[in-house]
């Protein structure tokens, strides 16, 4: 009885033969698409059918008799249409399957085929054919030497008085200015505005904010608003334009026409900047201007020093792209430029675009598209290649660290984080950019960097 067992055993574990498949042809009918016919002989198939009666006459229910107990024949009949449709599909699957790997192609995507044309014969063999997109074939040029131009880190002493400069802003206050005040460019204005667009009813709004230079108002852009306005007293009345509505406006009514603004000052007001001195820079958490700069000097370096190497990296993307000849599918183009002009599509509606404005540029944005598009997928593949010439490879800590990095960014749990790319697909794609990054940092370890101004070196 053991040994009966353990025969059962034996059997229930052995791995299934593979499927027996005959390539009949592999065409070009694209760039890298393939059609392939394959053939699956009648043996195959009536051994598949026999297997699948076989598994369902051990539990098939049929009338009159207990459940597995039915003759095989009944089960045929009762089950036939049933039982070929899963064949059918069964077969399909795996004829793809092994063909591919038949004729060794490396494949981009989904088979491309009509699966309801596909049938399964009464007698002979199983022949159809699906068309699929490969990977490109390529040669990479020379890896060794990439010339790059290092770009100036120094940081100046203007460098430094512009982020001072930009933290008194984000820290000045408005002061209402008294009644006898004139505008000036860059004032704070509360206003009552009557904007005329042809000879259609003025649009009236009162208690707006302006502020003196150049800006839209009601998406007509006016220019040389500061200098209508300049001089301007609480009280007064400025008049601005005409200028002629754009084409592409969001209100169809004023496309076209003539457009100007009247504008009644009501209040004039101006930012008034703190005074960057030790107390300001103890206020902000620093011992003293002079460590204010001196932190400020450090930060900018840090951040000049991640600019440069961003540009480097670009220049050794565009020198392989540049000098590497390859080929790509049309069909993934198309499926890759799709989806970035939803996304764009998408930010554009969110950042407040109309929709006939974006309806207008729409070939512009899928041109645009495009051409990123093909420029990010070659440049995947080829860092694809040079990453497994070089043996390089990404490890689950390294991602799990840089997902940690993310998630620290936003204020989130890295377990939090790591679950919802899983859930949106980001999760695979973690792995691309670091590879990426150590990819860029193989060919700059071993890039010719000359210094902007002239001082080369090798990098070795």
């Amino acid at each position: 009885m053991a040994d009966e067992d353990q025969v059962q055993n034996q059997e229930q574990t052995e791995t299934p033969e593979p499927l027996s498949v005959n390539v009949a042809s592999v065409e070009d009918v694209g760039t890298l698409k393939k059609k392939v016919t394959i053939e699956i002989p009648e043996q195959e198939v009536n051994k598949k059918l026999d297997q699948n009666f076989g598994e369902l006459a051990n539990s098939a229910q049929v009338p009159g008799f207990r459940v597995g107990r039915a003759p095989r024949r009944l089960v045929e009949k009762r089950f036939a249409k049933d039982v070929r449709e899963q064949v059918r599909l069964t077969l399909m699957a795996e004829g793809i399957q092994q063909a591919l790997e038949k004729a060794d192609l490396k494949t981009i995507g989904e088979p491309d085929f009509d699966m309801e044309k596909v049938e399964l014969p009464e007698n002979g063999p199983m022949t159809f054919a699906f068309e699929v997109e490969v990977e490109p074939e390529f040669e990479l040029p020379s890896l060794d030497g990439i010339e790059v131009t290092e770009k100036d880190v120094e940081v100046t002493d203007k460098d430094i008085d512009e982020q001072i400069e930009n933290i008194r802003w984000r820290l000045a206050v408005l002061e209402d200015q008294p009644e006898d005040a004139k505008v000036e460019k860059g004032d704070h204005i509360t206003a009552d505005m009557s904007l005329e667009v042809g000879d259609l009813p003025p649009e009236v709004r009162h208690e707006i904010d302006l502020v003196a230079r150049d800006q839209p108002i009601e998406g007509v852009p006016f220019d040389k608003l500061d200098e209508a306005l300049a001089g301007a007293a609480v009280g007064e009345t400025r008049e601005a334009g005409p200028v002629t509505v754009s084409q592409e406006h969001a209100n169809e009514n004023w496309r076209g026409k003539e457009a100007k603004v009247r504008i009644g000052v009501k209040k004039i007001s101006k930012w008034r900047l703190p005074e960057a001195n030790d107390e300001l820079a103890k206020k902000i958490g620093f011992g003293s201007v002079q460590d204010w700069r001196d932190t400020t000097r450090t930060q900018l370096e840090a951040r000049k020093g991640q600019q440069v190497r961003r540009d480097l990296e670009d220049q050794v993307r565009s020198h392989l792209l540049a000098n590497t000849k390859l080929d790509l599918p049309e069909g993934l183009i198309e499926r890759q430029t799709d989806r970035a002009l939803v996304r764009r599509v998408i930010e554009l509606r969110q950042m407040g675009f109309p929709e006939v404005v974006i309806r207008g540029r729409i070939d512009e944005l899928r041109t645009g598209a495009r051409d990123r598009v093909v420029d990010d997928l070659k440049f995947s593949f080829i860092v694809d290649k040079i990453a497994r010439q070089f043996e390089i490879e990404v490890t689950e800590g390294e991602v799990n660290s840089l997902i940690a990095n993310i998630a620290a960014s936003q204020g989130r749990r890295p377990e939090r984080a790591r679950e919802e790319m899983m859930r949106d697909g980001s999760y695979d794609s973690v792995f691309g950019v670091l590879r990426e990054r150590k990819v860029l940092e193989k060919l700059l370890d071993n890039a010719k960097i000359t210094k902007a101004e002239g001082q080369a070196k090798e990098q070795k």
